[in-house]
């Protein structure tokens, strides 16, 4: 029996923080894997580059994870094209390094903000969708956020 590559073929995935990194990856593995990946960043010029290394059909949309508003957006204009999604990948996600005298307060905000927050709107409004499709969530967190700060 033949197996096929195309273990996502048709599946919708949203990715957070898709313009670089994992996310970017994961975008292409998504399409390598036959699935429909679904571009999230705060960084337009980055992700518009990102969408179209990953084609032209390829749905992108700038939007800042902290606001559940603008998920929730993300989100209904992803079901009225796609009509679906599959799977919701929580990827943004920012860090504040250094000795914990030295670190900004709104560095450190802002990454609680994007670490924190950002991941619970992110699926808070693609959850129902999820839900319908009996999808997956996956969450990505750094290994930094184990270490402690000094």
């Amino acid at each position: 029996m033949a197996t096929s590559n195309k273990t996502l073929d048709g599946h919708v995935v949203l990715i957070t923080g898709a313009a670089s990194g994992i996310g970017a990856a994961t975008a292409l593995e998504v399409l390598a894997h036959g699935g429909m990946p679904v571009l999230v960043d705060c960084d337009a010029e980055p992700l518009a580059h990102m969408a179209q290394r990953c084609g032209p059909q390829t749905l992108h949309w700038v939007a800042d994870v902290t606001q559940l508003e603008a998920m929730q957006e993300v989100v209904d204009k992803t079901l009225f094209k796609l009509g679906r999604i599959d799977i919701v990948f929580a990827n943004a996600g920012v860090a504040a390094f250094g000795p914990m005298a030295y670190i900004d307060p709104d560095a450190w905000k802002r990454c609680f903000e994007v670490n924190v927050l950002g991941v619970f709107n992110t699926i808070r409004a693609a959850l129902p969708a999820i839900m319908k499709q009996g999808g997956y969530v996956l969450i990505n967190a750094s290994s930094s956020s184990f270490a402690h700060p000094r």
